[in-house]
């Protein structure tokens, strides 16, 4: 009995450490695996009120799982009655920030808002952006740096520039 309990530990030993010795010597290649999902769907709500939903064609997930990366968004503000369309993303699970990046399209009726980064900020319920923005309507276009919306009013921060027509 002794010596099958003996003979068992010994193979159960060179059975794991038989692959690192065979290894001993080469270089060990990390092994990198990115796992994604496609065309995933967020909706986020706040006190049961429907806040906002989001649209994404691929996901890939922070390694600390905190962070989710986005490619093709599309997010839908109901309360504002806006849609906004981005190149990229990236959403804070933790704190249920989204951050829009590249090619930004917001339509609502009425204006189209055109920058390269915007931030919804859940908490705040605040919508803001530092680069440059442009917002057109049928009868006027208004250019400038920064932008706050807040309780769906608008403010260009610096270096506003309006034309009305």
């Amino acid at each position: 009995m002794k010596k099958t309990l003996l003979l068992t530990a010994f193979l159960a030993a060179f059975l794991l450490f038989f692959p690192m010795l065979k290894q001993h010597g080469k270089e060990k290649k990390p092994v990198v695996l990115e796992s994604f999902l496609e065309n995933v769907e967020v909706v986020n709500k706040k006190a049961g009120e429907h806040q906002w939903s989001l649209l994404a064609k691929k996901v890939t997930i922070s390694e600390d799982e905190n962070i989710a990366k986005m490619h093709t968004v599309t997010v839908n503000l109901p309360r504002q009655g806006m849609t906004v369309k981005a190149d990229s993303g990236s959403y804070n699970i933790d704190s249920k920030d989204l951050t829009l990046t590249g090619n930004i399209k917001a339509e609502t009726d009425g204006y189209v808002v055109r920058t390269e980064q915007i931030t919804l900020q859940s908490d705040k319920d605040e919508l803001s952006a530092e680069d440059r923005v442009i917002i057109k309507g049928k009868r006027f276009r208004i250019e400038g740096t920064g932008l706050k919306v807040i309780q769906q009013k608008v403010r260009i921060l610096s270096n506003v520039n309006a034309v009305f027509f």
